[in-house]
Parts: structure tokens; C-alpha cells; sequence
């Protein structure tokens, strides 16, 4: 679900509470051995043009970026999911 409208001040993190999260996750991850998936499933009644089909062929960057972090904080074993929805949905 889209958020509409963000409160106001919301839309930057204030500083240093990207590394804090990180610091968190780093000392949990330590703590247990934990198994993450990162799925993105893509929807094909969103596309919108001009990226019709180059959405296809490209990665999205926001499962890298999120994964990415998690590999920061210590989190080593990952599996990314990449799927599609069915038209008939």
C-alpha cells in the first residue's frame, strides 16, 4: 500500500539513524543465525511507458540496495527472489 501523503519533516532520515539501524541489525545478526529472502515480485498491470519493456530485462535496484544493507549488517545468508505476476491476476 502507497503512502499519499507524508507528515511533515518525514520524507529525510534525521542524521546518523541509517547507521544506527545497521549497528542494531549487526549486533542481532551476531547474536542468531538467521536466513533472509528478499522477494520483489513485479506487477505487469504497473508499467508505464517509456519503460514498457526495458523493465523486463533490468534488475529492479531497490531488492540490491536493501540486500546490500542487510550484507552490511552482517546478514551472509541471502537469497533474492525475482519473480512476475501472471497477467490473469
Amino acid at each position: 500500500m502507497e503512502v499519499l501523503r507524508r507528515k511533515r519533516g518525514d520524507g529525510v532520515l534525521p542524521p546518523g539513524t541509517m547507521a544506527n539501524l545497521r549497528m542494531r541489525l549487526r549486533n542481532l545478526a551476531r547474536q542468531h543465525d538467521l536466513t533472509k529472502v528478499n522477494a520483489c515480485v513485479f506487477d505487469f498491470h504497473s508499467r508505464i511507458l517509456p519503460f514498457v519493456f526495458l523493465d523486463v530485462c533490468v534488475d529492479p535496484g531497490g531488492v540490491r540496495a536493501i540486500d546490500s544493507a542487510l550484507a552490511d549488517a552482517e546478514f551472509n545468508k541471502t537469497r533474492i527472489v525475482l519473480s512476475t505476476m501472471e497477467q490473469g491476476f
